[in-house]
C-alpha cells in the first residue's frame, strides 16, 4: 500500500500531519483531537500512533483524547512536560510504526 502524508488544518494557523496507508494512520502534533477524529472516520482508518515534537498546547492538546479513544502509543520527547506520553524518546533513539512500515530517527 502507498503511504500518504495529509495536512489536517487546525486552529487558524496550524496543521496536524497524518500519515496513512489506507488502513492505518499515525498523526503528528495533534493540537486538537476533532480534526483527527473526523479524518479517521471519513477514511475508515485505524489510528496506530501519535507522535509529538514538543510540548506546546497547539501541538499536544488532542493527545489525551486520542490516546483514550484509540489506546495507541503516544510518543514524544523525554525532556518535555507532556502528560499524555506513553513513550519518551531522546536524540539518537528511533521510533517505528510497524503498521505503516515507517521508522523515524529522533533528533533532540
Amino acid at each position: 500500500m502507498k503511504t500518504e502524508i495529509v495536512p489536517l488544518r487546525t486552529f487558524r494557523d496550524n496543521y496536524i500531519w497524518a500519515v496513512h496507508n489506507g488502513r492505518h494512520a499515525a498523526v503528528i502534533d495533534p493540537g486538537d483531537a476533532a480534526p483527527v477524529l473526523e479524518f479517521l472516520r471519513a477514511g475508515d482508518l485505524r489510528l496506530c500512533a501519535v507522535l509529538c515534537t514538543h510540548h506546546h498546547s497547539d501541538h499536544v492538546g488532542g493527545c489525551a483524547q486520542l490516546g483514550f479513544e484509540y489506546n495507541v502509543p503516544i510518543i514524544g520527547p523525554a525532556a518535555e512536560r507532556i502528560a499524555a506520553l506513553t513513550t519518551r524518546v531522546r536524540g539518537g533513539d528511533s521510533v517505528t510504526v510497524p503498521e505503516l512500515a515507517l521508522r523515524f530517527d529522533v533528533l533532540d
